[in-house]
């Protein structure tokens, strides 16, 4: 599902990247370079309403799971998978900001290969039950986020399975909250005068030669995320890191 939608995805963010950083530049007539103005036009202009909109479709995605939950129809898991789509495509536009000190956060969103056997062994061991909502809590990153979401959503017999399975329904709206709540603390941590990252990321800029400034640390996330693109998204499924084995689930 990931990898459907990676190149309008990956170009997009580069481009309203770029689009950001030249808006932010000045003109021909200015007589000096505000530094610390272009990344906060960075941030305000970009990356903040970028990571709104995410939280935005993240919430929708739980509102629409916890809608089908309680009633499991064809239509409503039609629905569900759409938001799901939408939530990617928001959260992947965020991907060129994914710098290391958010990691902790996005990778309980996007952490891959998921632990499918870690899934279907904890709902059987579960079910007929409630999921204890505190264990969930304790999951490591490859048992929730995206990944698992799409594999509970997009498998053959998905509605099926989830149909007979009041767990395997609750794990998926646990997972979709789950989704939201680090959807806002990335909001959070990109809002100006919240003391989160976003005023450490402007902060940094203080000394431009740094390695450590900001423009250093956004041109190296650019990198890393070109790089990614063939290496992970495209080379995973393709069979690259397994042997030629293709994996494109």
């Amino acid at each position: 599902m990931f990898s459907s939608y990676l190149s309008r995805i990956f170009v997009f963010s580069l481009l309203t990247l770029f689009i950001s950083i030249q808006l932010a530049m000045p003109t021909q007539a200015q007589t000096s370079f505000d530094r610390v103005a272009m990344i906060e036009g960075i941030v305000t202009e970009t990356v903040l309403p970028l990571h709104r909109t995410f939280a935005e479709e993240a919430l929708t995605l739980e509102t629409t799971a916890i809608a089908f939950e309680a009633d499991t129809t064809e239509e409503n898991l039609v629905a569900l998978r759409q938001m799901y789509i939408n939530t990617v495509i928001a959260f992947e536009r965020t991907s060129p900001f994914h710098f290391q000190r958010l990691m902790p956060y996005v990778t309980q969103i996007e952490r891959h290969p998921p632990n499918i056997e870690f899934v279907e062994t904890y709902i059987a061991s579960v079910e007929p039950d409630p999921i204890d909502l505190e264990l969930a809590a304790r999951f490591g990153s490859a048992q929730k986020g995206l990944p698992v979401l799409d594999y509970l959503l997009f498998a053959d017999d998905a509605l099926t399975r989830l149909t007979d399975s009041a767990t395997r329904r609750q794990y998926v709206s646990i997972l979709t909250t789950g989704i939201r709540q680090i959807a806002d603390t990335l909001v959070d941590e990109w809002t100006l005068g919240a003391d989160g990252y976003g005023d450490q990321f402007i902060a940094a800029d203080d000394d431009p030669s740094s390695v450590r400034s900001a423009v250093s640390i956004l041109s190296n996330e650019i990198i890393v995320v070109v790089e990614f693109v063939p290496r992970i998204w495209l080379g995973i499924p393709l069979g690259h890191r397994h042997g030629g084995e293709p994996q494109p689930e």
